[in-house]
């Protein structure tokens, strides 16, 4: 069986599967590639115009929270970034019968608390090099599960260096990036901290600013580098694998601060929404956490840490492991699993919330 293969479905978690003939509880995301070199107007012609239906429900869904006063919200972001996105935030926009500033703030959910973000990661250390495997929480999840397409962006090579393809396990219309991969040889996923105090509004956005780092970091090192040095809007925890198993760390992120927790040996390292690091350091900066959304994020880590799997992994293992009860939440709309040393991203969705036979799953 290759690593990348599922096991029995009928051996799943109860022994009994998802309803409907022993599938499993997932169902795989669609995907597509895009050439990166295209300006953004005919790259993303060639996003599947279902994908692009399903997500213009769920900027339906975000409209509706969305602050008054988004236009000048996102001028502040495109300022902020140095209009690197503003681009491909028109070129979406058009495609979604919307205008950019939504776009771009839509991008901008996790740091404006739009949404109800949690998640559960785990770095694993495997024979062939680290696997990231998380399960991606955002509330409502039904949404965010229909829209979630895996794309693919190959850029060619500069003068005198190696092409490279960045791989974001989003939805159409996701510019910034929750959970991705980069073929320079690391995969990074994001899962939501309490911070107390007031957003720093001389930050980065988070989702911006780790779809900048699948793009311009050389390496995992410096992939770290940068995740732990840049300042941002809020607090945050953010995953990095590598090609080898000691390229397993987990950062701890306030605005200004950082801290970082490396994985051990054979031991699975693993996150979801409360600081270690910091926390111990003193300072008093993690807040409570939303006990809605991320509460007992201490039960969920254990839990998460059990039942990770060792030694050889699949990603059907890996999901099944996700999908335990006492590590899945009702937010959670996307499982995920990164290969770095092997160049492959898989993901899916909750079979739950899906609606056979519509809208193409």
């Amino acid at each position: 069986m290759s690593r990348s293969a599922d096991p029995p479905h009928f051996a799943g978690p109860g022994g009994g599967g998802a309803a409907g003939g022993g599938l499993p509880p997932w169902a795989d995301a669609p995907s597509v590639r895009l050439n990166g070199d295209l300006p953004p107007a005919e790259r993303f012609r060639q996003l599947p115009a279902d994908s692009l239906g399903r997500c213009r429900e769920l900027l339906a869904d975000l409209r509706a929270h969305l602050p008054t006063g988004a236009g000048g919200l996102a001028l502040a972001v495109n300022a902020r970034t140095k209009g690197r996105w503003r681009a491909e935030a028109e070129a979406l926009a058009e495609l979604l019968d919307t205008t950019w500033a939504e776009v771009l703030v839509a991008n901008c959910t996790y740091d404006l608390a739009l949404s109800g973000f949690a998640c559960s990661t785990a770095a694993l250390a495997t024979p062939h090099g680290p696997v990231l495997a998380r399960n991606m929480d955002w509330s409502p999840a039904g949404p965010l599960a229909r829209a979630s397409l895996l794309v693919e962006t190959r850029y060619d090579a500069e003068p005198g260096g190696a092409p490279l393809t960045v791989w974001n396990a989003g939805w159409p219309g996701g510019i910034g990036v929750v959970t991705g991969q980069s073929s320079r040889g690391f995969a990074l996923a994001l899962n939501a901290v309490g911070v107390a105090g007031a957003p720093d509004l001389l930050g980065c956005p988070a989702l911006l600013f780790l779809r900048r780092v699948l793009t311009v970091a050389r390496d995992f090192a410096d992939a770290v580098v940068r995740i732990r040095r840049e300042r941002l809007v809020c607090g945050a925890i953010v995953t990095v694998v590598g090609r080898e198993n000691s390229e397993r760390v987990v950062v701890e992120r306030t605005p200004r601060r950082s801290g970082v927790t490396w994985g051990e040996g054979s031991d699975p390292l693993v996150a979801t929404n409360h600081f270690r690091v910091l926390d111990a350091g003193g300072g008093g900066e993690a807040a409570p956490p939303d006990g809605d959304v991320i509460g007992h994020s201490h039960e969920r880590l254990a839990a998460l840490y059990e039942a990770a799997p060792r030694g050889e992994v699949s990603d059907g293992g890996c999901f099944y492991a996700l999908t335990e009860p006492d590590v899945i939440q009702n937010c959670t709309a996307q499982h995920i699993v990164c290969r770095p040393s092997e160049g492959t991203v898989r993901l899916a969705v909750p079979r739950a919330l899906l609606t056979p036979g519509v809208c193409g799953w």
